[in-house]
């Protein structure tokens, strides 16, 4: 059996989102219904239907034998909700890199060594300051993450989200050393410098009542006192060198104005020092400086001196958000919405000193978070397009690391040896190291679809349809460097598929889109096929399957002589998948059977079936069918053994099939009981080499489970 091979083509087959669009709303008008009859088409044996869905157990996957084929079909689920058995096999892991949504939440550690981000996707990551390599990701919050706030010592991290929940973490430890429900709103949160504890602002659920500040120990999260407050809200708070808790809040007045206060406590007696009229949105660290908002829009930002009220320095701009002072309070940053800028301002010059890019991508919602560090050298922002986070040098504006986000997954494919995982987005592909679980490198360019040579030795690439034209690059896995890069723009279609053919095949074009490219590296010719329909190669690399024009017929090619050796009559519509299992015994389809409709009005969208095919390519006879009439299901892949298909029913649902008897063997689920909505999965599914590890790609990372080892059935009964 040639597995490298095998792995090469059962990772280029799934549904990638903007095909299944493209072939469900686009190919049906274009093509039709009626096909001509293939002469050398193969009458389709009689079919039996077996019953699918069958949760599986929980103990080891029964290994089958390979007796004689006998086909089978599978009839389409009823269109509606589809059922999740209880003893489904639950989430493993999901390999992320940074944050799946926006960044809410930014903090440098006092000893400069960490960053520390927390998300809309309910995550707080903790990266390396310097080299920008993510070291730790906490997952176990059920909300928003608002706030992040270091330990003097660098050693702990407390968090609180939207959810009125805060938390201590140690960095060692994967789990929160406790977690305090306040059941209200968590605001404002910041750490005494003796390090012994925290306070947080906790917002009235009542209108009409006041906020109070809690103080709880740091290491146990004890609650220690409650500060009440005459505001009901409070907009910025900090603990000072001089021994005391500085807060600013307030009310609307009569005519909806805040009307805001200063209150300072003794951190030694927590008695109320003072009440300073007026207040701000931050202060500086030694409590010395407010910020606030004198206008809106065009906005007029005043620094005063928190104590006197006296200006120090008034900035104009047209439209402000974020405000943030440095540690020793001699700089303050502010977004400008009007400009997409953050403005860096020296308190001692009143001057600006620079001015940083902020995000202009159409469709983002802005910078939501900054943070500088303690030596006040360096300035953290986000999000950028793509949930990436920077970090720039607040002295000279230069960008200093660049802290990746995590897009959605377009496709996914493993090295034939197992070691890297390939997975490739809109903003570039990220290889993961499979035996750490790390990421060890990221690829510049857009991928949506990926697969690797026979031998691993060159991995090709594609960046989709967001790019005109004929577009491929193939890269050295060695280096990890750029092997060949080809681009056409003003020819062609985008490519969607790829695979690797023989270099002294014949078979250079197949009409007029698909074709292949050959590329030279060390001393040898080598030879990429590319197409806007889906392609695959047979293991022995002799024959090449391909769509035939628009409709649902597949051509068989010689890769050898350059001839057409059989028009296979797949589905009714269109062909939307094609792939060889590992030992070529089988082919699998995927197609849509049946046109796209409008929707009645006020009703729902009709059902569209999709189905898949497993073809004999031995007599090239149907031996399994299973039809979805659900967009976001239908995807399916080969085990490297050939044994097992990959299906995925459900975008939180997949099932392992036993292809020789069609019975279900285990299912696997992504749903998560936290979870708000779904997460969107493009279908890309695969097995590592090793059958240990079921992958599939989503648009919050890549999912990973563990196979369940599978018993071999013949060895038991002996």
């Amino acid at each position: 059996m040639d597995t490298a091979n095998c792995t090469r083509n059962r990772c280029v087959f799934g549904f990638r989102s903007l095909i299944a669009v493209f072939v469900l709303f686009a190919l049906p008008f274009l093509d039709s219904c009626s096909r001509p009859a293939s002469p050398q088409e193969q009458p389709k044996p009689s079919k039996v239907a077996v019953m699918g869905g069958q949760s599986a157990p929980s103990q080891p996957i029964p290994q089958a034998q390979t007796p004689a084929a006998v086909p089978f079909a599978v009839l389409a689920p009823t269109p509606g909700e589809v059922a999740i058995p209880a003893d489904a096999n639950r989430l493993d892991d999901i390999l992320q890199s940074g944050h799946s949504s926006s960044i809410s939440s930014l903090a440098f550690s006092p000893n400069g060594k960490w960053l520390a981000s927390g998300g809309l996707d309910r995550s707080i990551i903790l990266w390396n300051a310097s080299t920008g390599e993510q070291t730790r990701k906490w997952t176990r919050q059920n909300s928003n993450v608002t706030q992040l706030v270091f330990s003097p010592d660098s050693k702990r991290l407390v968090s609180a989200d939207d959810g009125g929940v805060v938390r201590g973490w140690k960095f060692e430890s994967a789990e929160p050393e406790y977690s305090l429900n306040l059941h209200k709103f968590v605001g404002v949160l910041a750490c005494n410098l003796d390090g012994r504890s925290w306070a947080v602002v906790v917002d009235p659920e009542d209108e009409a009542a006041n906020a109070h500040i809690e103080l709880h120990d740091a290491e146990s999260g004890k609650l220690m006192r409650t500060l009440n407050t005459e505001w009901q809200g409070v907009t910025a708070m900090t603990f000072t060198p001089q021994g005391t808790l500085i807060a600013s809040g307030g009310a609307l007045d009569s005519d909806d104005a805040p009307d805001l206060s200063t209150a300072v406590w003794n951190v030694n007696t927590w008695k109320l020092e003072k009440t300073i009229p007026g207040g701000g949105v931050a202060f500086s660290p030694d409590g010395s400086l407010v910020a606030l908002f004198e206008e809106l829009n065009p906005a007029k930002i005043l620094i005063k001196n928190a104590p006197t009220g006296e200006t120090k320095l008034a900035i104009s701009a047209q439209t402000a958000g974020l405000i943030k002072f440095s540690a020793d309070g001699r700089e303050v940053v502010f977004s400008n919405a009007g400009n997409k800028e953050l403005q860096i301002w020296s308190m001692e010059t009143g001057k600006e000193i620079a001015a940083l890019p902020g995000e202009t991508a159409i469709g983002t919602g802005g910078l939501q978070a900054v943070g500088f560090s303690a030596d006040g050298k360096s300035l953290a922002a986000g999000p950028y397009e793509g949930n990436v986070i920077k970090t720039w040098d607040s002295g000279s504006g230069g960008q200093l690391h660049t802290f990746p986000g995590q897009l959605a997954v377009q496709g996914i494919a493993v090295s034939p040896n197992g070691r890297w995982l390939v997975a490739g987005s809109q903003r570039g592909t990220n290889i993961w190291d499979l035996e750490t679980r790390k990421l060890s490198t990221r690829l510049d360019g857009a991928a949506n679809f990926a697969v690797f040579s026979k031998d691993g030795r060159w991995l090709a690439t594609n960046p989709g349809a967001q790019f005109p034209g004929e577009t491929l690059k193939v890269w050295d896995t060695k280096s990890w460097t750029l092997a060949a890069d080809f681009h056409f723009a003003q020819r062609g279609t985008p490519v969607f598929s790829i695979a690797f053919i023989p270099n002294d095949s014949p078979l250079t074009t197949l009409g007029p889109l698909s074709r292949s490219f050959e590329f030279t590296a060390d001393g040898e010719k080598h030879t990429v096929w590319s197409s806007p329909s889906p392609v695959s190669v047979s293991p022995d690399q002799k024959i090449l399957a391909a769509r035939s024009g628009m409709g649902g017929d597949v051509e068989l090619w010689d890769l050898a002589s350059g001839q057409k050796l059989r028009l296979l009559a797949a589905h009714k519509l269109s062909i939307i998948a094609l792939s060889f299992s590992g030992d070529g015994r089988w082919l699998l389809t995927g197609g849509q059977e049946t046109p796209a409709r409008m929707p009645s009005i006020g009703g729902q969208m009709p059902p569209i079936e999709t189905r898949i095919r497993i073809w004999d390519t031995t007599t090239w006879t149907e031996h399994y069918s299973q039809a979805f009439n659900r967009i976001g299901s239908g995807a399916a892949s080969f085990s490297l053994d050939s044994r097992i298909l990959i299906v995925e029913k459900d975008w939180d649902l997949v099932e392992l099939l036993d292809i020789a008897s069609g019975m279900p063997l285990a299912t696997f689920t992504a749903a998560d009981p936290l979870s708000h909505s779904r997460q969107f999965s493009t279908g890309n599914l695969l097995i590592t080499p090793d059958g240990s590890l079921l992958m599939q790609a989503a648009q919050n990372g890549v999912r990973i489970w563990r196979v369940p080892a599978r018993r071999n059935t013949a060895a038991s009964k002996e």
